[in-house]
């Protein structure tokens, strides 16, 4: 078993109320900040872009690290092989 793995082990809260929870935290802040709709709009547009920056980092982020486990595997092949 990976140390991945293992590490994730402990309780984690599921995706599904870590998504309800961070919902209703924006829905409370944007209510909370009584700015105009044309306001909070704006805000929400940059916001979004800059989620999908990092979301576009991740992504790259990941296809490397998947590339390295598919390099090392092929190396570890090579190598029982000889």
């Amino acid at each position: 078993m990976s140390s991945e793995i293992k590490e994730n082990k402990e309780a984690t809260k599921p995706i599904t109320l870590l998504r309800e929870d961070l919902i209703s935290a924006i829905a409370k802040a944007i209510n909370e900040s009584k700015l105009p709709a044309f306001v909070i709009e704006g805000v929400l547009k940059d916001f979004i872009y800059e989620v999908h920056i990092a979301s576009q980092r991740q992504l790259e982020a990941d296809r490397q690290k998947w590339q390295d486990v598919l390099t090392e595997e092929r190396k570890d092949k090579v190598i029982n092989q000889q």
